[in-house]
């Protein structure tokens, strides 16, 4: 089995090892210039945002972010995106909106590394920006205005894993500045393994080499978690945290976090996961717990339609499925496609539309 995927050093894959699978987070490209940049932000009390995208991959990594930039004396913004009216990445508007908030670095989480336009404009409106990320590159839209680019496969990169989701870059940086300042102490950062391992499962990367560390230690973590927000979700969620593993991650912490930016705005879920105030966090955890119904209603009744629109090609379905509906929610559409791929084993685009028509 283990042959048939490649996986050779069977110690490796089967007992993880923090100090032997954790990587030097100097071997990161441009990571360097992007420290020295945080600590003169920490130094000179800049007020710094944490620009993370709207899913259960770059909330976690943003989270831990911010916290770690608090930890060190820092005001952070923590912003994401709306998923209807900004769409993905980086954007002119939220740009406009953190000048305003006298925001003079911008840390990306999970996106950027294709946002050349809004880099130089970011840049252009005297904000620095250091992005972090793992999608797909793009030679033609990389933003060289970035005071750095923290991502494991550009080109030339040394970094000997190139499969971190977004949160797992982020907690390399954490890492790295933690190193520089001492804070918070490896001891503590190692409390926060819990984010990036909710990040590498809920995004999918294959559970090898460092991810497979992180999610092996992030599991004993969350198992007796310290955070307010992740306890009343366990709660509201009726999770049982003493047998939590990465399924319970995968099929019930992700999709919670994941509900509001989908419903609405994914601000709550970020809330819930830096708030030190238990109050707060059950009426977050509370909240969640209804848009994920919601959410689960709406996929619902997105594939009921679209099952009745696909019954009129009657047995001669077509090669690729490719649906439309304007009343259709454009945050459920890859949910709701992914249950058609289950049900009709063809390639599915859902189409819905934006609030900007």
């Amino acid at each position: 089995l283990l042959q048939n995927r490649g996986i050779t050093d069977r110690e490796r894959f089967f007992a993880p090892d923090f100090e032997r699978d954790n990587h030097d987070p100097g071997l990161l490209p441009s990571i360097d210039k992007a420290v020295e940049r945080i600590i003169v932000a920490i130094e000179r009390r800049e007020i710094v945002a944490v620009y993370a995208d709207y899913d259960a991959d770059g909330i976690p990594g943003g989270a831990l972010l911010v916290k770690l930039l608090r930890v060190n004396g820092t005001t952070v913004v923590p912003y994401i995106p709306d998923r209807e009216k900004e769409g993905y990445g980086l954007n002119e508007t939220a740009i406009k909106f953190l000048k305003t908030q006298k925001v003079s670095l911008i840390i990306t989480v999970d996106l950027g590394i294709t946002n050349n336009m809004a880099v130089s404009t970011a840049l252009s409106s005297g904000i620095d920006v250091i992005v972090t990320d793992h999608h797909g590159i793009d030679p033609d839209r990389i933003p060289l205005d970035a005071i750095a680019m923290i991502h494991p496969a550009l080109p030339g990169s040394s970094y000997p894993f190139h499969g971190l989701a977004g949160g797992g870059v982020a907690w390399k940086l954490a890492q790295a500045i933690a190193n520089r300042t001492g804070k918070p102490s490896l001891t503590e950062l190692k409390w926060w393994l819990e984010l990036p391992a909710i990040s590498t499962v809920c995004d999918l990367v294959p559970l090898i080499d460092e991810s497979r560390m992180i999610v092996h230690f992030g599991l004993k973590v969350l198992r007796k978690t310290r955070s307010i927000g992740l306890k009343a979700l366990y709660v509201a969620g009726s999770i049982d945290q003493s047998t939590l593993d990465e399924r319970t991650i995968g099929f019930q912490i992700g999709p919670r976090l994941n509900a509001p930016g989908r419903i609405n705005h994914a601000s709550p879920a970020m809330e819930l996961l830096l708030t030190n105030d238990p109050i707060r966090a059950t009426e977050l955890a509370a909240q969640i717990e209804q848009q994920n119904r919601e959410r689960q209603l709406l996929v619902g009744r997105v594939v009921t339609e679209a099952i009745d629109k696909i019954s009129t090609f009657g047995t001669n379905l077509p090669t690729v499925i490719i649906l439309a509906d304007p009343g259709w929610p454009v945050g459920v559409l890859g949910l709701s496609a992914s249950r058609l791929v289950e049900r009709y084993h063809r390639p599915t685009l859902l189409l819905g539309k934006h609030a900007d028509g």
